[in-house]
């Protein structure tokens, strides 16, 4: 269209050096015609596609008409000849016949009067002209009656216009094909003024277009600060420095009641906080904001995945958990295996937090859907994680703090270098616990040996909050400098089971309430609401006595009678 027209042709010439041939061999390939066809019907149409295409599809429209005539007059003469095999004569109206014969008589006429053969033969090539003539244009409108369209517009001079959908649509094709070729700084004003018209038009139906718009604009602005300075630092600022136009759209959104967009700034800013390390803000951020129900389940997959890590840094283990494996059942299926190493490493630190043992087979992941295959690669990834979890099962605080130095950058860089420090203390009650069952009495001193502890008096305080916290069940003597054991109770007099049962209670309603939310019961179609009113008048046709059945009955047979008359 001519409002648009020229801003497009500016931004596909950065692609398309030949603007010409490109508009030919698209038209060729469309309408299946050769380049030389394509390139007349263009030029005569001064350069115009869309008209050009429109003109094609109207002769193809008008050679359509022209075969379906065709077919229904070779079917009428296939009718005719077999009802002249059984004898059927057709009928011909006497007026026909009449003026048939009268034309035929003057005809004989005014050849008997005029002498000339040479005229003659000229009269009646003339009426021959004038006969097919007029046969020519009676077939042409019988063609034109053909009601048959390929063209999409009812009117062909309808005004033609690019809805919103499709302008932010094409746009962002284009934002997108420069962000492939690493053209950041040409792809980025794109999508701020992308963002802006979208806002602008506020329509419902591209609020999916709006969700894609924000997310590929922060992508952008942090590849673009990547390819600037590969410092983290200058990605968190990267961040931060967007973190006053997030607000300010998210609370657009919220106005707009754009759920879409609301799920994918929600998920920006939080991905904004812990990029800053700010994890108590992100914290009253996340209880003040509404995630909508209604996301994706992609961006749910990210939301709960930094909820999790939230959870985790304000010590709120189970939640952590839950959210983290939240994020895994919701992300996609196949693919994606840079956000489940990362999600499943948080996982197993959790769960290490919280004192359990991960599975070995989460040390070797499947994220192939229903594929029994697994990736090595996947699985050095994950082996500084399984060394971690070999040190707090085995209670080898010497092994913990070697593990902790030989992969530092790599603790680092997953943000998880300062969750593990907190694992000394369960590497130490570990430790605590295999020595109460392996020892019935045992010095302090051999407990700092074993332990690698600094100090007797430091393994003194350890044991004592160990006993303190139900680690393990024992006394300790501080003149003689010994710790005893005591027998151990029996774990089914205690309220493990209880908190164990409860745990696994809460999870399997938690899957019944989110399949309960996402049933779709199908509206009633109009058939069927037709059937039903059908139904309820055939109801209304059967409660009728046979008396008003034998009124009705005589009431059509007047009607009849009066006809007749």
């Amino acid at each position: 269209p001519s409002n648009y027209r020229a801003e497009f042709i500016s931004d596909v010439s950065a692609f398309i050096t030949d603007m010409t041939q490109q508009k030919i061999a698209m038209i060729a390939a469309l309408v299946g015609v050769t380049a030389d066809d394509a390139t007349q019907k263009l030029q005569g149409n001064n350069g115009d596609v869309f008209l050009t295409l429109m003109s094609f599809v109207a002769e193809k429209e008008r050679l359509a008409k022209v075969e379906i005539k065709k077919k229904q007059q070779r079917l009428k003469q296939e009718r005719l000849e077999r009802e002249k095999k059984k004898g059927v004569v057709t009928e011909v109206s006497e007026e026909g016949t009449q003026s048939k014969q009268d034309t035929a008589a003057a005809t004989v006429a005014k050849s008997a009067s005029d002498g000339n053969a040479m005229d003659v033969d000229k009269s009646d090539e003339t009426a021959a002209d004038q006969t097919s003539a007029s046969a020519t244009a009676d077939d042409k409108d019988d063609v034109d009656e053909i009601k048959i369209t390929l063209i999409p517009l009812k009117d062909r001079r309808q005004k033609r216009k690019f809805y919103p959908e499709t302008y932010v649509f094409l746009k962002l094709l284009i934002a997108l094909e420069l962000y492939d070729r690493g053209q950041f700084a040409q792809s980025l004003p794109i999508l701020a003024a992308l963002i802006a018209f979208s806002k602008q038009q506020n329509r419902r139906t591209s609020d999916l277009l709006s969700l894609r718009l924000y997310q590929f604009y922060a992508l952008c602005t942090q590849r673009l600060s990547h390819e600037q300075s590969s410092s983290s630092s200058s990605a968190s600022s990267s961040l931060w420095s967007i973190r006053d136009f997030l607000f300010s759209e998210y609370k657009t959104a919220c106005l707009q009641q754009n759920e879409s967009a609301q799920s994918q700034l929600i998920v920006l800013i939080l991905q904004c906080y812990i990029a800053s390390n700010l994890y108590s803000l992100a914290h009253k951020f996340v209880e003040k904001a509404e995630f909508p129900e209604s996301a994706e389940s992609p961006i749910f997959a990210r939301y709960h995945y930094y909820r999790g890590r939230i959870d985790c840094v304000q010590l709120q283990y189970a939640d952590s958990l839950y959210h983290v494996q939240q994020a895994l059942r919701r992300a996609p299926q196949t693919a994606c295996y840079g956000f489940k190493l990362n999600a499943t490493r948080w996982l197993i630190v959790v769960q290490l937090l919280m004192g359990d043992i991960p599975d070995r087979n989460l040390f070797k992941p499947k994220f192939d859907g229903n594929l029994n295959v697994n990736h090595p690669e996947l699985n050095e990834a994950l082996a500084p994680f399984l060394e971690i979890t070999e040190c707090v099962r085995e209670g080898d605080l010497n092994r913990y703090q070697q593990c902790l130095t030989k992969f530092a950058a790599l603790f680092a860089q997953c943000g998880v270098s300062k969750i593990l420090l907190r694992l000394r203390h369960n590497v130490i009650k570990t430790g605590l616990r295999k020595l109460n069952k392996s020892y019935s009495r045992i010095s302090l001193h051999d407990i700092a040996d074993k332990l690698r502890l600094s100090s007797a008096e430091n393994a003194y305080f350890i044991v004592c909050k160990a006993i303190r916290d139900g680690v393990i069940n024992a006394k300790v003597d501080y003149a003689q400098k010994f710790v005893e054991s005591k027998e151990n109770v029996n774990v089914y007099n205690t309220a493990q089971p209880y908190v164990d049962y409860a745990q696994r209670i809460k999870f399997c309603l938690d899957i019944r309430n989110s399949a309960v939310k996402n049933l779709r019961y199908p509206a009633q179609d109009g058939e069927e609401e037709d059937k039903n009113k059908k139904k309820d008048g055939d109801d209304d046709d059967e409660a009728l006595t046979a008396e008003e059945i034998a009124e009705m009955i005589q009431k059509h047979h007047d009607e009849d009678d009066e006809d007749d008359d």
